[in-house]
């Protein structure tokens, strides 16, 4: 009693009033591509885009210098450097792509130095010292820092990437979501070896040691700006015999 009664009735001609539209619902539909395909559903396709794969370039760079520096001691050093970078592609083009589209960045060192000294015939000392460096950005194709809450209506979402909105019935429609978004801290780590070889005639007996130091400070984004569903089932009758819509949710 006092309770309002659901009955779910559909609305006259079948046709939302204007006046019922929701308004970020509004917002959201402008990404939404146009048809492509005959029909009334399932009328998009994109697919020379569908396999998320992409374009990237890799440079690469090493350099690797042997020093004597006397008799008795020899240096060593190699740097290498490498920056993959990988754009994605998507379902569909505009800011609102899945997270098919996102770009990957890295930026990735390797320095390493040694020094083999030799104190006389029979003993030999070998040092190492290496230095990793790595980070990672990978973000969605709306980029970083960009006033998604006003594109949309919606507020305290990120600005890394456009909400993921996904709507049963449709081929294909999912917007936004960056769903493997991640901005990593550089990632480092250090690795220091020392090791003393004994020779005598044929036979060789080396001891050491080594200390080993890492810091991976990678944060993940899983959809950062919220994922919505919508599958249908506000739109569906009580009886559950006439399906619902998950477009008509939405909106």
């Amino acid at each position: 009693q006092g309770q309002p009664i659901i009955t779910r009735q559909p609305f006259q001609n079948n046709t939302i009033p204007t006046a019922r539209l929701d308004p970020v619902a509004q917002k959201l539909i402008q990404y939404f591509p146009a048809p492509n395909l005959p029909g009334v559903s399932n009328n998009y396709t994109n697919a020379a885009n569908s396999s998320g794969t992409g374009t990237g370039v890799a440079p690469y760079f090493d350099a690797k210098v042997d020093f004597n520096l006397n008799e008795k001691n020899r240096l060593f050093g190699r740097v290498e450097w490498t920056a993959p970078y990988q754009n994605g592609n998507a379902n569909f083009p505009g800011p609102a792509a899945n997270g098919f589209a996102q770009t990957d960045a890295n930026d990735e060192w390797s320095i390493i130095i040694g020094d083999t000294h030799t104190f006389n015939s029979h003993w030999v000392n070998e040092f190492r010292a290496n230095y990793l460096y790595g980070s990672t950005k990978a973000i969605g194709t709306w980029g970083l820092n960009k006033d998604i809450d006003a594109a949309v209506g919606l507020s305290h979402l990120s600005g890394r990437d456009f909400p993921q909105v996904s709507i049963g019935g449709l081929l294909n429609m999912v917007m936004g979501g960056c769903c493997f978004g991640r901005l990593s801290n550089p990632a480092e780590g250090y690795t220091i070896t020392d090791d003393v070889s004994y020779v005598r005639g044929r036979n060789i007996v080396k001891f050491g040691g080594g200390i080993t130091w890492e810091r991976d400070n990678a944060a993940n984004f899983n959809n950062p700006s919220g994922a919505f569903g919508f599958s249908g089932i506000f739109t569906t009758n009580l009886q559950g015999t006439s399906p619902g819509l998950g477009f008509a949710d939405l909106l």
